[in-house]
């Protein structure tokens, strides 16, 4: 098992993707930081990380308007397949988005310190290159801070 210190305590890290139907989000389970995945791929922020007060999200900056999810791919018909339970939500940490240009796929891992992300190329289309938005939230504060 791996392990985070919360409040003196040493506590299971659960990197389980759950849906949380109040925010149409999927969110980790249990670890130092909150991730959140967005349903949509076209939605304003793809993925937010919440640790000690700081937000940062990503956006991708692409034409794709899927709606495509889960290790085990809800393709944007919605079918659900694979490593996802479609009865709890749960997925086991991974996020793919199918398609979300000609032949390539994004997919990201939650690991016990972040988030892994792969940029999977079905074949070559003449594209290798891909932009994305990264915003940072910092609360407000008296004191100066390094980012």
């Amino acid at each position: 098992m791996i392990y985070y210190k919360e409040n003196d305590e040493w506590v299971d890290i659960d990197n389980t993707l759950e849906y949380n139907y109040n925010s149409n989000k999927y969110q980790n389970k249990c670890n130092s930081f909150k991730v959140q995945f967005d349903k949509q791929f076209n939605s304003e922020e793809l993925f937010t990380i919440e640790n000690k007060g700081y937000t940062m999200s990503w956006r991708y900056n692409g034409d794709s308007l899927y709606t495509a999810f889960s290790n085990g791919q809800i393709d944007k018909s919605a079918n659900i397949n694979g490593g996802f339970d479609k009865f709890t939500h749960k997925t086991n940490g991974k996020i793919k988005y199918n398609k979300i240009e000609s032949e390539c796929s994004l997919e990201y891992i939650v690991t016990g310190t972040g988030v892994k992300e792969n940029i999977i190329l079905e074949s070559y289309t003449g594209k290798n290159s891909f932009s994305f938005e990264q915003r940072c939230v910092a609360p407000f504060c008296w004191s100066s801070v390094d980012l």
